[in-house]
């Protein structure tokens, strides 16, 4: 937890160009990972099921 903590400490004064060119070596189709991350369902809305 702490080196996470460290990087964005290292990352906040980054400027916005290096911080997109990372993101996109990680995640080029910049999907939304947050319920992954928190080991939840696929992270679709019921709204945007309905969309589709």
């Amino acid at each position: 937890m702490e080196s996470a903590i460290t990087r964005e400490k290292a990352l906040k004064f980054w400027h916005r160009i290096w911080k997109i060119r990372i993101i996109e070596q990680v995640n080029p189709d910049w999907i939304d990972l947050y319920h992954e991350i928190l080991g939840l369902d696929s992270g679709l809305r019921q709204n945007d099921e309905q969309r589709n």
